[in-house]
């Protein structure tokens, strides 16, 4: 072979092998690859175990918040104490929670607010009763002197709490009993009520707004979040402004809130004299008359009603979510009076309630009338007498039921509607209701 030849086959061969310097580089950049993908996994293994640590901070943060509402709601309800103020909590693991509460109605306004480690959770909410699926009654009726007549074509699927009477069915007028209760009769033999309301929650939202209407304080005294409005016309809507937030609204006459009147939910309206509410959409107001409330004109809205005189629903109004209707009744020549009229296709999803002090001493003829037409999904509670002819899902409480056929008037005895026992929300210190319920929860973290 030529010697050129070989010489240029050699140099071949010698490219073809690689070099020393070659094989070097190859190393590092796969170790380096290794390395990028090794720090990439740990980084993401860290990234996740600290959103893992950082939500387990937030549940406990939240665990926290819900055990101290708890807890307060525990406090508070076992005595007749100030509702109002900052409360702070040391749970049994050592964990803190600030609580805020004031009275709203029948449901006690909630803030809580918890630190752990690095995680702030702040709840908003509004704290109900809550009964139990456990209980079966429809009628709790408080008296033991007459048994509870059901009549005509009235339907009761549930059972029905009573006095050593029990109940009976009856014809009425020579007309037999065509209705159905598939229940049972429970019969209580206690000399004690059947059933008890502490309206101290209600009651302290009542003084609130007295003092309020009476007093006209600075806007400093009321509400850390609510600012103060006292309003000089009828019509609340000239008041609110354009970027509202939830605030408290005071009329020395009367007020009108209509179709045109946005309230920020969480708001309060005051009123010396009657509160007219027409056509109104909206949620989670608190309306209070130390005269009478009236609501008409298709209105649909969650809220809570309270007045000292009469409450009216009427015109296919709507009352949602946990609505509350309370009427106090006023004392006049001894006796008790007042009425809430529920009529013309509304309906009301929460608690109808009349409860008044001395109402077991006094003679109490305070009325709650509900039309046939009329849907109730919650709980009617009243400590006078109940005219009843429409539909309830939920449970009636009362110390009498009555209707009236011309000439006579008929005590304890129902005769017309369907009431369903079913469990649900209620007000705060209904007896029995050991739970709470939460309402608008609203989670900040």
């Amino acid at each position: 072979m030529p010697k050129e030849l070989y010489r240029i086959n050699h140099c071949r061969s010698m490219l073809d092998q690689p070099s020393g310097s070659t094989t070097l580089l190859t190393v590092i950049v796969l170790v380096v690859l290794i390395l990028v993908i090794f720090g990439i996994v740990l980084r993401i293994n860290h990234v996740y175990w600290k959103n893992l640590h950082k939500q387990v901070d937030r549940t406990q943060a939240q665990y926290n918040c819900e055990a101290g509402i708890q807890m307060i709601m525990d406090s508070l309800m076992i005595s007749d104490c100030e509702l109002s103020g900052f409360h702070t909590i040391a749970l049994p693991w050592g964990d803190e929670c600030i609580i805020e509460t004031y009275p709203f109605g029948t449901m006690i306004e909630c803030r809580a607010t918890s630190l752990h480690i690095k995680s702030e959770t702040i709840i908003k909410t509004y704290v109900t009763g809550k009964i139990s699926s456990e209980i079966n009654h429809a009628i709790v009726l408080n008296n033991r002197n007459t048994p509870m007549v059901l009549t005509g074509d009235i339907v009761i699927h549930g059972d029905i709490a009573t006095g050593r009477l029990g109940s009976q069915t009856r014809s009425l007028r020579g007309v037999p009993f065509s209705g159905v209760h598939d229940g049972s009769t429970v019969i209580y033999t206690t000399e004690n009520t059947l059933y008890q309301y502490n309206s101290s929650v209600v009651n302290q939202t009542i003084e609130w707004l007295d003092w309020v209407l009476v007093e006209m304080p600075y806007e400093s005294e009321i509400h850390p979040d609510k600012p103060l409005h006292y309003v000089r016309s009828e019509l609340l809507s000239l008041y609110i402004d354009p970027d509202p937030k939830p605030s408290i609204y005071v009329s020395q006459g009367r007020a009108r809130i209509d179709s045109k009147t946005t309230i920020p939910a969480g708001s309060i309206i005051a009123a010396r004299d009657t509160i007219y509410v027409d056509s109104y959409h909206g949620e989670d107001i608190l309306c209070y008359s130390q005269q009478g409330i009236r609501v008409y004109g298709q209105s649909h809205f969650s809220g809570q009603l309270i007045a000292v005189k009469e409450i009216a629903v009427e015109e296919a109004s709507q009352l949602v979510d946990a609505s509350a209707i309370f009427l106090r009744g006023y004392i006049e020549d001894g006796d008790i009076h007042g009425q809430i009229s529920l009529m013309d296709s509304s309906s009301v999803t929460g608690s109808i309630v009349h409860s008044i002090a001395h109402s077991d001493t006094l003679n109490n003829d305070v009325t709650i009338f509900v039309a046939e037409d009329v849907t109730i999904n919650g709980q009617i509670i009243c400590d006078g007498m109940v005219d009843f002819n429409g539909t309830l899902n939920g449970c009636l409480y009362t110390n009498r039921t009555y209707f009236y056929l011309p000439p006579q008037h008929y005590y304890n005895w129902l005769r017309t509607g369907v009431i369903s026992a079913k469990s649900g929300t209620c007000p705060l210190g209904l007896s029995g209701a050991t739970d709470i319920g939460y309402y608008n929860y609203e989670i900040r973290k």
